[in-house]
């Protein structure tokens, strides 16, 4: 149908979040995308870091800093960095949930428009 060449001619020029927003600006979809109000709108506090970051020309690097305890229960201890300045830690019990925490504390000091570090 003809919807789905609009759909194309939106990612081609707004890339996947002009395409989820011209299907509908307010359905959360798999990479994120922000809804009328400028709100963004994903899955996780890792995706909404990565399409803030992208949304202001940044790069986001995971590092495992620290893994202790048995391998049948590790914890891990994962620092986020933004344009190779280290803005917060978390901690977990797998990277992917180290990583998520370290995602959330870093949303919670970064300007939601800019990206940059304001706590």
């Amino acid at each position: 149908n003809g919807k789905g060449m609009y759909i194309y001619n939106r990612y081609a020029d707004g890339g996947v979040v002009g395409a989820a927003l011209s299907m509908d600006p307010t359905m959360p979809v798999k990479g994120g995308a922000k809804n009328a109000a400028g709100q963004w709108l994903a899955s996780d506090d890792k995706t909404r870091l990565q399409l803030l970051a992208q949304a202001n020309h940044k790069a986001v690097v995971y590092e495992t800093i620290r893994q202790d305890g048995p391998s049948h229960a590790p914890m891990f201890e994962v620092a986020v960095s933004i344009d190779s300045k280290r803005i917060a830690t978390g901690a977990g019990r797998s990277k992917k949930e180290a990583q998520q925490a370290a995602a959330a504390a870093a949303l919670k000091r970064l300007d939601p428009n800019t990206g940059d570090v304001c706590i």
